[in-house]
């Protein structure tokens, strides 16, 4: 918990992440991704097999790196 917490308060924008926050935000992604596409799949097809859902989990998880990279290279590396 302690590790969270830490992660959450962190220095002013700018400041690129460290390794410990890197894996943070990408674990959060994932899981996330892979709530969501369960979600969404359960609520839409019903039963769907969970190679669909791990398809969906990884495009958008792709796509969340994108559009992060696509928001970096726009504001020049600030948040």
């Amino acid at each position: 918990m302690k590790f969270v917490l830490r992660a959450l308060d962190r220095d002013p924008p700018g400041r690129p992440m460290g390794r410990e926050e890197t894996g943070l935000v990408f674990l959060l992604r994932v899981s996330l991704s892979i709530v969501i596409a369960f979600l969404l799949t359960r609520f839409f097809f019903g039963r769907t097999p969970p190679i669909k859902v791990f398809a969906l989990a990884g495009l958008m998880l792709g796509l969340a790196y994108l559009f992060e990279y696509m928001r970096m290279r726009k504001t020049g590396g600030r948040e």
